[in-house]
């Protein structure tokens, strides 16, 4: 069983308790960037130990279901691999979760889904995301900047913050019956079948990313699990695409 270990980096001052949280299969711990991007937030960690590998939103469910939602308003999960580098960060998270928002991210689409979705047979690139902002390093190769705070259809699951109210709601990702992939696209159709918002912020970050799918935790884990990585990546698209036909394609302004 994988292991929660807790360490406080600062204390919440605005009356919004918050949290940063990862799941990482990394033996020495943390990671090289998590402890020193929340401490820029300021705010408090707890980093799960996901070894033996139970996949990462198995990870964050027991993050959900454990210590890192006690007593906490809102639970910032982040990827192990993400730099952020702007100071006061957790303010601006504060700032954007609004009474009816249920999710932050640090990059966001303005839509989810092409139009003729469900009018031709299915293909996996009709799940495209639509207008894409951020403030990552080499936001251009991603899609356009935004330095500011915007209204957004889904956000990339690098950095989710996520109010614990609404993961109360739905029993976090209880429902989603995948590993891996389309877990933040998930997250954010539920939001919106609800009634909440999803917001972005345009935070300066570098997420270190684009390995996991050909790492050797992740290939030993399905191995492991009788899946293959190709699977791994399908299948959630499929839930997805069958789950929220009431709201796809979605469109925000």
């Amino acid at each position: 069983m994988g292991e929660v270990g807790v360490s406080v980096e600062a204390m919440d001052q605005e009356g919004v308790a918050m949290i940063a949280v990862t799941s990482t299969v990394l033996k020495g711990g943390e990671g090289k960037y998590f402890v020193s991007s929340a401490a820029r937030g300021p705010l408090e960690t707890v980093v799960y130990t996901n070894i033996p590998n139970i996949g990462m939103v198995a990870g964050f469910q027991r993050l959900y279901e454990g210590a890192a939602t006690l007593d906490e308003d809102i639970v910032v999960l982040m990827h192990d691999d993400l730099e952020i580098l702007e100071d006061g960060w957790a303010d601006r998270i504060r700032s954007a979760m609004g009474e009816h928002t249920a999710i932050v991210g640090f990059g966001g689409a303005m839509g989810l889904g092409v139009e003729d979705i469900y009018k031709v047979p299915y293909r996996l690139e009709q799940l495209q995301r639509i207008d894409y902002y951020s403030n990552q390093i080499g936001w251009e190769i991603h899609g356009k900047q935004e330095t500011g705070e915007r209204e957004v259809a889904v956000v990339d699951g690098f950095l989710m913050a996520v109010r614990v109210e609404f993961l109360n709601q739905i029993g976090g990702w209880k429902r989603f019956p995948h590993n891996f992939h389309m877990y933040d696209i998930w997250l954010c159709l539920m939001a919106r079948q609800l009634g909440w918002k999803v917001k972005m912020v345009g935070v300066e970050c570098d997420h270190h990313g684009g390995g996991t799918s050909t790492s050797a935790e992740y290939l030993d884990y399905c191995r492991e699990h009788g899946t293959t990585p190709e699977r791994e990546h399908l299948e959630p698209h499929v839930t997805v695409y069958n789950e929220f036909r009431d709201l796809l394609p979605l469109r925000i302004g």
